[in-house]
């Protein structure tokens, strides 16, 4: 009579480490060849995964119930230049935070079909305004720097 083997038990892995598995950490600054330079206003001087919350994260209300604002709610806001992001900063409201981080983000992130990182052109009345969208991990591991706004 054969011996009979016990099938091994299934291990369902994290959806952290699903996303880790998939999308690999890149190393602070890392990406040789294309990369798209972005910024984003944060609350102090170093940055943290928390400063690429979205706003639907941070519990914020939904602003507008435009197709746009509920596309861009569970995005995190930059710029396309520094000068840009200093502007939405300094409008007469409550000041975003005290410091610019830049981001650089390779273009390996941005690319294919369902890219680590995905980044659109929105509100086209708020000069050089982006939503990003991904993991807020794999958005801090780009920033190469900050200095304060």
């Amino acid at each position: 009579m054969p011996i009979r083997t016990m099938p091994r038990a299934l291990t369902i892995p994290s959806a952290t480490s699903i996303m880790t598995e998939r999308w690999r950490l890149p190393a602070r600054g890392e990406g040789r060849g294309v990369a798209r330079t972005l910024y984003r206003i944060i609350k102090s001087q170093q940055a943290t995964p928390d400063d690429f919350r979205s706003q639907q994260e941070l519990g914020a209300p939904l602003r507008s119930t435009s197709p746009e604002a509920i596309a861009a709610y569970d995005g995190v806001s930059v710029f396309a230049t520094a000068a840009q992001a200093r502007a939405a900063n300094a409008l007469p409201r409550k000041p975003i935070g005290t410091h610019l981080a830049t981001l650089t983000i390779a273009d390996a992130l941005l690319a294919g079909k369902d890219p680590a990182i995905r980044v659109q052109r929105t509100f086209a009345q708020r000069e050089g305004h982006h939503t990003l969208w991904g993991d807020k991990r794999i958005m801090h591991r780009c920033v190469t720097g900050t200095e304060a706004v």
